[in-house]
C-alpha cells in the first residue's frame, strides 16, 4: 500500500536533510550506502528512498518518519 503524495514529499524532505543519505549514481537517494554494495553505516538500511518513502508500512531506521 502506498502513501499519498503529500506524505511521500514530507518523507523525502526529511531524508534530504539527513547526513547519512547518499545520492548514488544511477540509483538516486539512498539511506546510507545502497544495499547491493554493502551498507556499513550504523542506523541506515541501504534502501532506495524513492521506493521506501512511498510504502505505507515502511519507516525510517532512525525514526525520523
Amino acid at each position: 500500500m502506498k502513501v499519498d503524495l503529500k506524505t511521500y514529499e514530507r518523507r523525502i524532505k526529511i531524508c534530504k536533510k539527513c547526513p547519512d543519505v547518499r545520492n548514488s549514481l544511477g540509483v538516486g537517494l539512498t539511506c546510507g550506502v545502497f544495499l547491493p554494495y554493502g551498507n556499513n553505516i550504523p542506523n541506515t538500511c541501504g534502501c532506495k528512498l524513492s521506493w521506501k518513502a512511498k510504502l505505507k508500512n515502511e519507516q525510517c531506521p532512525q525514526k525520523k518518519w
